[in-house]
């Protein structure tokens, strides 16, 4: 079977996806600069939630499509690789990623504590409606917590910058840029998974995960001085955060008992060992620096081991 095909168009959609994440990161270090808005929270409210959107739509096919382990796998997935790879990355890429100021460790705390209850909800295997309602609530009462914060419309802080005309195209080709190449890059990354005969459990916690994180990896790597990587830390925590979100409206779309629940238990685990990790992290530093960066680079190494000799058994 040739896959030749299969991996060019990979390699054109996540050129594409680049560009896309460049658009929208000029845009949204634009909007901070005429509203005078906090660049972090600006990643975190804004721009995290936009490059989630990928996420956001596996959900809601996948609740159409009464195949929601899928996309719990793609959260639990997605959320494990923010808070290890990209953050790892980002640590190791820029000497430290500090958590100070208007975000500092008590919101990153909460924001893991945030995380942690996608666990809980999804302990026992089932998906209730009441649960997906409770994860919305808890998100959206933290998201009015930071807005209250930032002083989103601090007027004395106002700074020129591009148009906003500019600004608004920019962020919108950035948007649907990153929605419509991130999901064209999962439907290849699943077709090579089944060309090369990759269980179909690891095209949810691995494959589509990978793919509906594109848009954070971007991101990262073309963040290039000390503001843009501001914007970025704040992207990270906020998507990882946003995917409790998505797992509320998942849940409410489509309450069911999760098939071939133990499949998703390892990586449950992993996710457990990784924001106790994470939370000693900040708590001790107030930021994650390169060597903390190395630590979550290798256990994102040893998760990805652990799925590969669990499935190919």
């Amino acid at each position: 079977m040739n896959i030749l095909p299969t991996i060019l168009s990979l390699i054109v959609l996540i050129f594409f996806l680049v560009k896309s994440a460049d658009l929208l990161e000029d845009s949204f270090v634009g909007v901070s600069k005429k509203l005078g808005v906090n660049t972090f929270v600006v990643g975190f409210l804004i721009l995290a939630m936009t490059s989630s959107l990928p996420e956001t739509f596996v959900a809601i096919n996948a609740a159409a499509n009464d195949y929601s382990s899928l996309s719990v796998g793609n959260i639990v997935g997605a959320t494990i690789l923010i808070l290890t790879l990209v953050l790892g990355l980002s640590a190791i890429k820029n000497g430290r990623t500090p958590f100070r100021g208007l975000y500092s460790t008590k919101e990153v705390l909460i924001s893991l504590a945030i995380i942690y209850v996608q666990i809980i909800a999804l302990i026992d295997g089932k998906l209730v409606w009441m649960e997906g309602f409770f994860l919305i609530t808890i998100y959206t009462a933290f998201l009015i917590y930071i807005i209250g914060k930032s002083r989103v419309l601090d007027l004395s802080k106002h700074r020129n910058g591009a148009s906003v005309p500019l600004i608004f195209a920019k962020g919108v080709l950035g948007v649907f840029g990153l929605i419509i190449t991130s999901n064209l890059t999962v439907a290849q990354s699943i077709s090579l998974a089944h060309q090369i005969s990759i269980p179909p459990v690891l095209i949810g916690l691995l494959g589509i995960s990978i793919g509906t994180s594109l848009p954070e990896l971007t991101i990262l790597l073309r963040s290039h001085n000390k503001e843009t990587n501001t914007l970025a830390a704040g992207n990270f925590i906020g998507s990882a955060t946003f995917n409790t979100a998505v797992l509320g409206l998942l849940t409410i779309l489509n309450p069911t008992i999760l098939r071939n629940f133990t499949s998703l238990v390892p990586a449950i685990m992993v996710l457990s060992i990784v924001i106790f990790m994470f939370s000693l992290m900040v708590i001790n530093d107030r930021d994650i620096t390169r060597r903390e960066g190395f630590i979550l680079l290798f256990t994102f190494i040893l998760y990805i081991i652990l799925e590969v000799f669990l499935n190919f058994r």
